[in-house]
């Protein structure tokens, strides 16, 4: 059902031409006439599993490309390179890119929540201020958990960067082999990272591994408003964006259609993400245990512009950032307005 949707939706968001190109054509055969260069995460909230999956990309008269990198900071740069043209990256990477002068526009969220700090309990770490000496992984330099940790958890415990060890560490299975190991006391990172760690393979519950500070309390101790901060974001060029309005257009709505399938299908959406995690990203990870990490994140349009306002200030104040960030400049919301009436009006007439 959703593939079909995606046509007719497409259709009326960027006119009659797209019907007109697939009439009497077999779509898996088409001669692509563009290119769309997508980056993502191994972050089960990065759309593009679910898209790749329920072949939603087919419907975009363009050939997807994608890659996968270790972290945001890895991401930008390659962006900057010339790599890419759609982006699901970090909030925290993208604004310091924009800061240094990267052409790009936030087109719409991807996510509410979704990070924690784990701690080993051996380590003897009870109470956040007990983190004072210790060791703490992040996923890599500048990027959301980095900015998270120093700017806002630390200050929670009235500590700084200068009472503990902080290092990076972008293999996330090296990260949860050091923390289940002991060689570490605590990481920070994103799902499904943080339920890979509180859960081997077979889902048995590690004993020795505990959430310190969960998902919902992370900008906010108060769990109902917590998780109100967008981790990731969907990010175009500007160049691009400008160039090819219509594959944007076709392609925030594949991506708000994923959203949409997800809400109503979640256990089949974790096995979808399952699967294509696995193909597109080697990240071996079970259907069990994507439906258990959904358990501390949310796949969403909405960018959460005050969040984003947030860690702008706080990476500024870090010096991750060469200024603070208009967030209003960054974000370019107009397509996803544009696409979220068309999903309300679509999705009402269905109920």
């Amino acid at each position: 059902m959703y593939r079909q949707i995606a046509l007719l939706l497409i259709g009326i968001l960027i006119g009659s031409t797209f019907t007109m190109y697939f009439q009497g054509r077999d779509i898996e055969s088409r001669e692509p006439e563009r290119v769309i260069r997508v980056g993502a995460l191994r972050a089960i909230y990065h759309e593009i599993y679910l898209i790749k999956g329920l072949g939603l990309d087919e419907y975009v008269p363009a050939e997807v490309e994608v890659k996968i990198y270790p972290h945001g900071t890895a991401m930008m740069t390659a962006f900057q390179a010339g790599e890419l043209d759609i982006m699901y990256v970090g909030t925290v990477p993208a604004m310091n890119a924009f800061s240094a002068g990267a052409k790009i526009k936030v087109i719409a969220g991807t996510n509410l929540g979704g990070t924690s700090l784990v701690i080993n309990k051996s380590s003897g770490i009870k109470r956040l201020k007990d983190i004072k000496g210790k060791k703490i992984l992040v996923p890599g330099p500048h990027n959301f958990q980095d900015v998270v940790l120093r700017a806002i958890i630390l200050p929670r415990a009235n500590l700084t960067e200068e009472d503990v060890i902080i290092e990076y560490e972008g293999d996330k299975g090296m990260m949860i082999h050091r923390l289940v190991s002991g060689e570490a006391d605590a990481a920070i990172v994103w799902e499904p990272h943080v339920t890979r760690m509180l859960f081997d393979e077979n889902m048995n519950r590690r004993e020795n591994i505990e959430v310190l500070v969960p998902w919902n309390e992370i900008i906010s101790e108060d769990p109902s408003k917590g998780y109100r901060y967008s981790s990731s974001c969907l990010v175009v060029g500007e160049e691009f964006l400008r160039e090819n309005e219509d594959l944007v257009r076709a392609w925030v709505l594949i991506h708000a259609l994923a959203i949409e399938y997800w809400k109503r299908n979640p256990k089949k959406a974790s096995e979808i993400i399952s699967r294509e995690m696995e193909r597109i990203a080697q990240v071996s990870i079970s259907p069990e245990m994507v439906e258990e990490a959904f358990k501390r994140v949310r796949l969403s349009l909405d960018p959460a512009i005050d969040s984003m306002k947030l860690f702008s200030e706080k990476s500024h104040e870090l010096g991750f950032s060469k200024e603070k960030v208009d967030v209003e400049k960054l974000y370019y919301p107009e397509i996803q307005r544009e696409v979220e009436r068309i999903m309300r009006e679509l999705f009402h007439e269905q109920q």
